[in-house]
């Protein structure tokens, strides 16, 4: 249970990154007032940025919106109408489909999931075409999968170069958005004020879906939004409640590509005989029982708000003496695990893993285990579409941090607590294989009715598609005034604990912001920022491990405040 002095300093750093949110709104409102839209675009990507890594309680922020969409309003671009698909010769069949992300990562689930967006959409519609337009790329190359999959489409990707205003990066957005398109989807990051900008005024009538990929951070991306499409039940939740988005989300279950497709239906000899090839290719036995967890980095795994994975998979291995667990993506020379000696040789981290070694380990595990206690889902999901059998848990104190989802939900128990889920993987591990095997399809099938090619596209995708298309000629940029004078709720105040377990030494929603913003907001502003927030980054650095660091940003403040 969470003590009192632990919730006290819960509240108290809440508290803390709210002030902190409001002086770079108030700064966004000051610039805006003076007519430097500039200025306030970068105090509003500061704030944004900053609320994304240090919750302030609110999940969206009235201010912020208005100011957004205010400077949209004075970006002159001619309007260019859009074509609507009722005059498409196949309707929906042939839409002309624009996909807006701020990056695009060769790691991660985001931008996996627009290729598979894009993989799924052709698969069941060949005659859309999908372009993608990307805001912010930095130095990162865009991954060629992703280029070829919009290419196949006969589409192009246009990367918006350095060198523009954030204000210009909206105005280019927006010329680039006005050529034709049927459909808007963006994708971009939560802190990106660009998308809020570009779509705000300038008669823009093309329909926009918001796919919500980071529903548990503060986010600007929603107000210009004719549909929110959520990933998961719990996500919906938080944007009709606290988002300002009640009637305009839908569900959209994550977009994946099927990896056994080729393969086909498999049987319990055909598992086997895969299982057994897989595994002489990693060099591990073909006879212990093995249960395979996926996160992407040690941050999933570091306990937190009373949950313990490390511990809980130590006590699993006591329970079943053969058996070995695998943790794809937990640093192999991370210090997490040395405080946990009764891991012993049969715990192995394997830190980042790549994609033909991933698929063996899939396809030579018997057990797949949630990890938390920060879920993740779209591996989860993917090992659902090998057919494996999971243990799941759900976290009672912030339950966005699970792991819900509507093709799991109806098929895999949840457990309640460390000790169910330590029953649950060890009583999985210790059943007849032929009794996973049939659990691990029944798992398959359910994810790929609902993730997967045209059950995706026709089920999820195209209702709302079709939302948004009926909601365009009556758009309305709603505001989250009422929402930001409702008090925290129970679920933020977690998160925060969470962030503060997560990084007691580190400088958490500084570095965060700063790396977010640093190559789009002027040095002026950035240093002003350092500044002003020295205090709230001093809270942070309470260990004797930060003393270094709390010298070196007090010498640095001192020095730019000059």
């Amino acid at each position: 249970m969470e003590s009192a002095a632990a919730r006290h300093g819960s509240e108290e750093q809440m508290t803390k990154n709210r002030r902190t949110f409001e002086f770079a709104a108030r700064q966004a409102m000051k610039a805006r007032t003076k007519g430097e839209l500039e200025d306030s675009a970068e105090w509003c990507s500061v704030a944004a940025s900053f609320a994304r890594h240090s919750h302030p309680g609110f999940f969206v922020d009235d201010t912020i919106q208005k100011i957004l969409q205010d400077i949209g309003h004075s970006i002159d671009v001619e309007a260019n109408a859009s074509i609507s698909s009722e005059n498409r010769p196949n309707g929906i069949k042939s839409l002309r489909i624009l996909h807006v992300m701020t990056s695009a990562l060769p790691i991660g689930g985001h931008t996996r999931a627009v290729s598979r967006w894009i993989q799924n959409s052709r698969e069941t519609y060949p005659g859309q075409i999908h372009e993608l337009v990307i805001t912010n790329q930095g130095i990162t190359e865009v991954p060629r999968w992703l280029m070829d999959a919009v290419r196949e489409s006969g589409g192009e990707c246009k990367i918006i170069r350095p060198g523009h205003s954030l204000v210009g990066v909206a105005e280019e957005l927006r010329k680039y958005s006005q050529q034709g398109f049927d459909i808007i989807v963006s994708h971009v990051n939560p802190n990106d004020p660009v998308s809020a900008m570009a779509f705000s005024g300038g008669n823009l009538k093309t329909p926009i879906l918001l796919f919500n990929h980071a529903d548990h951070v503060f986010s600007t991306a929603t107000s210009v939004a004719d549909v929110i499409l959520d990933f998961r039940l719990s996500g919906k939740r938080i944007t009709e409640t606290r988002r300002g988005g009640k009637g305009r989300s839908m569900l959209l279950p994550i977009p994946l590509v099927d990896p056994m497709k080729e393969i086909g239906a498999i049987s319990f000899q055909g598992r086997n005989a895969l299982r057994r090839e897989a595994r002489e290719r990693l060099g591990l036995s073909k006879d212990e029982p093995i249960a395979l967890t996926i996160g992407g980095g040690s941050y999933k795994y570091k306990p937190a708000l009373g949950y313990d994975f490390l511990r809980t998979a130590s006590k699993i291995l006591a329970s079943v003496r053969s058996a070995n667990v695998f943790a794809v993506g937990l640093p192999k020379d991370q210090g997490l695990t040395q405080s946990y000696p009764d891991l012993g040789e049969r715990f192995h981290a394997l830190g980042v893993v790549d994609d033909s070694h991933l698929r063996d380990h899939l396809i030579s595990a018997d057990v797949f285990l949630e990890v938390f206690p920060f879920s993740s889902l779209t591996a989860m999901l993917e090992a659902g579409l090998y057919g494996l059998p999971m243990q799941r848990i759900r976290n009672e104190r912030a339950p966005i941090l699970s792991g819900d989802d509507v093709s799991l939900d109806p098929v895999v128990p949840v457990a309640a607590s460390e000790e169910e889920y330590v029953e649950g993987a060890t009583r999985l591990l210790l059943s007849d294989s032929e009794d996973r095997h049939e659990l691990g399809q029944r798992i398959r099938n359910s994810v790929l009715s609902n993730h997967c090619g045209a059950a995706w596209e026709t089920k999820w995708l195209e209702p709302a598609v079709r939302a948004a298309l009926a909601r365009k000629d009556e758009r309305t940029n709603e505001t989250a005034a009422a929402l930001r004078e409702e008090p925290p709720s129970e679920e933020c105040i977690e998160l925060v604990e969470w962030e503060r377990t997560l990084f007691p030494d580190s400088l958490l929603g500084l570095l965060g912001m700063f790396h977010s913003v640093s190559s789009r907001v002027k040095w002026p502003i950035l240093l002003h920022s350092i500044v002003h927030f020295e205090p709230l980054l001093r809270s942070y650095l309470k260990s004797p491990r930060g003393l270094p660091i709390k010298a070196l940003i007090g010498m640095s403040a001192r020095f730019l405040s000059k």
